[in-house]
């Protein structure tokens, strides 16, 4: 995603909005530490979104690639047009599950911390529907806390799972509280225990595994040694007790876990 950071960051640069100008600062390490936390398990393409104009900032060139949509009219708007008529209400449920939980369910230097995760289908560019896995996480607060900038990664799942598990879950980045397969408002204030048996450093190894990095790319992503990669993988399948860690991905992309 390196060519995608440097894009996105470039739209700062020339942001006319001048509330957008207020809101907490942001840097190229930000941006890029924050694409490390999107787990791309299949294509996938990024946009930013500015909820204060209700428009696209940016969109990465796999809009195009993957959708077959002219990037010149990439909005909200036809974005939803795309969306399974069946999924479309249960998008918009977990975009209010979302703006309730950010808003008042946990206190506002936590917001940035979380990435929002749920799924959907959407239509590609030969007109087949494909399950969608959407993560966003806010690159921009206001003097309020909330969300102005959110970069957001939808990745096609499709060789992973054929159903939309209609969930939506918010996982903390900085080792807080993670709150997974949520159905509904009342679900926040008694969440599922966390289905993860991984540590942090081991669900980096399955994000870096499920893009494709073999063990010693990922020793090296990691700065660790490539023995220490081979002893997370084997201690990931113990704890799981899943034969294959294709399997273990599987499972935690489709559970919404990573």
């Amino acid at each position: 995603m390196e060519r995608n950071s440097e894009n996105i960051f470039k739209i700062f640069e020339d942001i006319k909005d001048e509330k957008s100008k207020r809101t907490s600062n942001f840097s190229k390490e930000k941006i890029e530490e924050t694409l490390t936390n999107f787990s791309c398990a299949g294509p996938a393409y990024q946009y930013v979104y500015n909820t204060l104009s209700g428009e696209f900032l940016y969109s990465s060139e796999k809009v195009h690639t993957m959708l077959g949509v002219n990037l010149q009219v990439f909005t909200p708007s036809s974005h939803l047009e795309l969306i399974h008529p069946d999924d479309l209400e249960h998008v918009r449920h977990c975009r209010d599950i979302a703006a309730y939980f950010l808003a008042s369910h946990i206190d506002k230097p936590s917001i940035a911390d979380y990435k929002v995760s749920y799924q959907f289908r959407m239509k590609d560019k030969f007109g087949k529907y494909k399950v969608m896995l959407h993560q966003s996480i806010p690159l921009s607060l206001d003097e309020k806390g909330q969300p102005v900038l959110v970069l957001v990664n939808e990745t096609d799942i499709s060789h992973i799972t054929t159903s939309n598990n209609y969930r939506i879950s918010f996982l903390a980045l900085n080792a807080k509280k993670s709150y997974i397969n949520i159905r509904n408002k009342e679900d926040l204030m008694n969440p599922r225990p966390s289905a993860k048996t991984v540590t942090e450093r081991e669900l980096d190894i399955l994000r870096l595994l499920s893009e494709g990095y073999s063990s010693k790319e990922i020793a090296g992503n990691l700065h660790i040694a490539y023995d220490t990669v081979r002893t997370h993988r084997n201690n990931i399948l113990k704890k799981t007790k899943l034969k294959t860690l294709a399997q273990v991905i599987s499972h935690y992309i489709k559970e919404g876990l990573i």
